[in-house]
């Protein structure tokens, strides 16, 4: 007899879901063999086990094989590909059942390259177009909520896969990033039956590649002005967008985050939009909190901040694959002022630098520019700034006071990093002085990556470094490509003085120049940790001779 416990479907549902399962991820955890005896234990088990074994599906290999056997068969030697078999027949309800039962529990699904432990067997490009010819007004996926589409897919999965969409269907990703140019130009159409077949939508990743010819299809702008529940669009591609698809993206009422790269592989290709707007924006995102932009140029990026409005921006991401000079960059500061919420934007993230693509062939790298405080003085309007990432080919000059202004304007900074690739880095003039504005005006700062120049480091016994303000919670620093000084004592009992909880310094990387040097102060600050500890009321007893 049943133990009543076991008539509580949601007890039920709780033990097997304590079972791990494949993830994408760490499949090695995966218990499939409990799963399966699980749902051979007794009835109250077989339903909700059977849904966990069959919700995550690494292609359909093993959902072809649930079908009657004359209708496909193994066509190669390796056992691995599955085909249509020879002559086809028509099928009825019947021979459907069975693919149903487990159909109908799939909610995750990958197709192309393999993710999970339990792999099935690959589709031919014949029985592919068949499963879905066969009956093209069912869904055959209908609790289908997530959809992996990865690349390097023939053309003729390309034509069927909208046949995949469900009513429940939530997040697609969509990868077509090779040379495969039918492929790839096979997206937008399939894009164009999502807003009837999917209409929740909610994220949506799209990958694909263009040849730069007259040929190239656009991304359609009716399909995201349609998804109306959309809430996160990733989209990489090598075709600058239309303003029609920026437009439409703009009146998503629900849209939060966005991570748009174009990367047109031509340094000189032309501005996305045309010319920079000068006028008032036209594109106002009134929920977008995300925003990720990655362009060849950072004029492309300048172009599309000044045609937006982003009056709920918390996160803002901009990279330029092709570097930037110091006017550039002082245009987009400006920009990131005027068409973002001071109260809202916490998290800046800057990155100019080629040197994230190396293999990128520059027939002649110029002589970087340099980066003042006045440029950085455009964001010290953001009161909120919780993070600040700064990462360029340029040089970075900055001195003490600049340090304090930026620590008294951002009171709440928990992260900042200032980071220059410059080969030759200028004398900084940025000193522990400087530093211990930090430690006074941000509390909350628990990272810091930044030059320091140590030289002439002094400790005097009749006052504390950084006028007794310390910073209680900062454990790590990266000082980058600075050297410590002669004097490893007098940099350590500074740091120590504005920073007492700090251990590692350049940690993070085994051949950061300069980072033997600082061996020394981390020992030092070590050893006034430890010396910190000792119990106050202890008394001293002199040697006696």
């Amino acid at each position: 007899m049943v133990h009543r416990a076991l008539t509580i479907s949601e007890l039920i549902q709780l033990i097997v879901s304590e079972v791990p399962t494949d993830d994408g991820e760490s499949w090695s955890r995966s218990d499939f063999p409990t799963l399966v005896a699980l749902a051979l234990t007794c009835r109250a088990f077989h339903e909700p086990a059977l849904d966990m074994i069959w919700s995550r599906q690494d292609g359909l290999g093993n959902l072809v094989e649930c079908l009657p056997g004359d209708l496909w068969k193994i066509s190669d030697d390796s056992g691995k590909t599955l085909t249509l078999r020879e002559p086809t027949r028509s099928t009825t309800q019947r021979d459907w059942e069975r693919f149903e039962f487990y159909a109908r529990r799939v909610r995750i699904l990958h197709y192309g390259p393999k993710r999970i432990r339990r792999k099935s067997r690959v589709l031919s490009e014949q029985i592919f177009c068949w499963l879905f010819s066969s009956r093209p007004s069912h869904h055959l996926f209908p609790k289908l909520s997530f959809l992996g589409w990865s690349e390097n897919m023939p053309f003729e999965h390309h034509e069927s896969v909208h046949m995949l969409f469900g009513p429940q269907l939530s997040t697609l990703h969509m990868g077509v990033w090779s040379s495969d140019f039918a492929a790839s130009q096979a997206v937008p159409q399939v894009l164009v039956h999502l807003p009837f077949r999917s209409p929740d939508i909610h994220e949506l990743t799209i990958h694909m590649y263009a040849n730069g010819g007259p040929d190239d299809q656009r991304l359609p702008s009716k399909v995201f002005a349609s998804l109306i529940r959309l809430k996160s669009l990733t989209l990489l591609s090598t075709l600058p967008l239309e303003p029609d698809v920026f437009t439409a993206l703009s009146a998503l009422p629900h849209l939060t985050e966005a991570k748009i790269t174009i990367h047109s592989g031509d340094e000189d290709a032309c501005g996305l939009l045309g010319t920079d707007h000068a006028a008032a924006p036209s594109f106002i995102f009134r929920a977008l909190e995300s925003l990720t932009l990655t362009f060849s140029l950072m004029s492309d990026i300048n172009t599309i901040l000044s045609a937006c409005s982003l009056p709920q921006l918390r996160r803002l991401s901009l990279t330029s694959l092709y570097g930037s000079d110091s006017s550039m960059f002082d245009r987009t500061l400006q920009l990131i002022r005027d068409h973002c919420s001071h109260a809202m934007l916490e998290v800046i993230e800057l990155r100019t630098t080629i040197d994230l693509f190396p293999s990128m062939d520059f027939e002649e790298v110029p002589e970087p520019d340099t980066i003042t405080a006045a440029s950085l003085g455009h964001l010290f309007a953001f009161r909120s700034i919780r993070e600040l990432e700064l990462l360029t080919e340029m040089y970075i000059a900055l001195d003490d006071d600049d340090l304090k202004e930026m620590a008294m304007s951002w009171p709440r900074l928990k992260s900042l990093q200032l980071e220059s690739v410059a080969e030759e880095e200028p004398g900084m003039s940025v000193t522990l002085e400087g530093l211990a504005h930090l430690a006074r005006y941000c509390p909350a700062m628990n990272w810091l990556a930044i030059d320091v120049d140590t030289t002439g480091t002094f400790v005097s016994p009749d006052a504390r470094p950084g006028g007794s303000y310390c910073n209680q919670v900062l454990q790590a620093v990266d000082f980058q490509r600075s050297h410590a000084s002669d004097c490893p004592a007098e940099i350590g009992a500074f740091l120590y003085a504005i920073f007492p909880k700090l251990q590692w310094i350049n940690s993070h990387s085994d051949d950061t120049p300069g980072e033997d040097s600082w061996k020394p102060v981390e020992d030092m600050l070590d050893a006034l940790r430890k010396m910190s500890q000792w119990p106050r009321n202890i008394v001293l007893t002199p040697l006696t001779t």
